[in-house]
């Protein structure tokens, strides 16, 4: 009887290990290289005809130097470099950038700045105005060129003057990038009462910190929740429901399993007319029934998982984006 015990202690423990690596494994989505290009060219500045004239003019004049930064411009563009050249992700994925990086020779402060915003998420505006003074010959023109520079989510007009301008090779930009991932589902993982150690190593977290098991407060068996992830949006996730009813429905399972009473349901929602998909979701726990996950920017979230049970009050509260 002792050995039988064991055997069926390992074998759940073996179970609960493989739930943990396949739903772990829909978490994670390849890393890809992409190769774009930045291009240089040269705009007109000034043309100061002097033609007509015998003697020198000196002619100060101003000119600004702007840097612009995007990361949503790089993101746009990078989706839809990898839309028309076909470069392996899911039909319909969304892409993120992880990291960029420009091709030696490219000025380093911007290069330095091109890539710490686009990591961040950001976008970044410089300008300035600088002055400048030219000296034009007797009977002769000055025509003056300036270098600008523009590349996926950058913009860059350069102080860099000539009056013959010459060819500049384009800049490699490497954008490593990876496919986004969306909510598809969400796997209900039980553990036998009094083994909340086994909770899977990627179940929902609560927003604090607080406990993260469904039945927590309550008998029955600990419960835990595994987001389960895909990169088609098409399939994805726009809200979550919490069904709560007296009749066993076998296609869902039971988030108070053990506990009594009514049974509780996840439902899963996917409504093809919106265009928002969950990105980002976890517990919120509270004894004030006031507290909501809005204070803390959450888009949405379910009703109570505790509704008509007493305890805390428990929601799933989620983020989203656009597709």
């Amino acid at each position: 009887m002792f050995l039988q015990t064991q055997r069926k202690g390992l074998i759940l423990a073996l179970l609960l290990l493989v739930i943990e690596k396949s739903a772990g494994s829909l978490e994670r989505t390849e890393e890809r290289t992409l190769s774009l290009t930045g291009k240089y060219s040269w705009e007109l500045l000034f043309d100061i005809d002097n033609t007509n004239n015998s003697g020198h003019i000196i002619r100060k004049e101003e000119y600004k130097v702007s840097l612009f930064i995007s990361y949503d411009q790089l993101l746009s563009q990078v989706n839809e470099y990898a839309h028309k050249a076909h470069v392996g992700f899911e039909s319909g994925a969304k892409l993120e950038v992880v990291s960029v990086s420009m091709s030696s020779g490219f000025e380093s402060s911007v290069s330095q700045k091109y890539e710490s915003t686009t990591k961040n998420h950001e976008e970044k505006r410089e300008e300035l105005t600088k002055t400048s003074e030219f000296d034009v010959g007797p009977n002769s023109k000055l025509v003056l060129y300036r270098l600008v520079f523009n590349g996926p989510g950058i913009s860059y007009v350069t102080d860099t003057l000539s009056s013959t301008p010459r060819n500049i090779s384009d800049v490699i930009i490497s954008c490593t990038v990876k496919a986004k991932n969306f909510l598809k589902n969400i796997k209900v993982v039980y553990t036998g009462e009094g083994d909340a150690a086994s909770k899977p190593s990627n179940s929902l977290v609560e927003v604090d910190g607080w406990n993260a098991d469904i039945n927590g407060g309550f008998d029955g068996d600990h419960v835990w929740l595994v987001p389960v992830w895909t990169t088609n949006p098409a399939i994805a996730a726009t809200s979550i429901e919490v069904i709560i009813q007296r009749r066993e429905n076998n296609r869902y399972s039971n988030l108070a399993r053990g506990a009594g009473g009514p049974y509780r349901y996840l439902k899963m929602i996917t409504d093809s007319v919106s265009n928002e998909r969950i990105t980002n979701l976890k517990l919120w726990r509270s004894k004030d029934k006031t507290s909501k996950p809005s204070l803390e920017g959450w888009k949405g979230w379910t009703g109570d998982i505790n509704a008509d049970r007493g305890g805390d009050y428990l929601y799933i509260c989620w983020k989203t984006m656009q597709i």
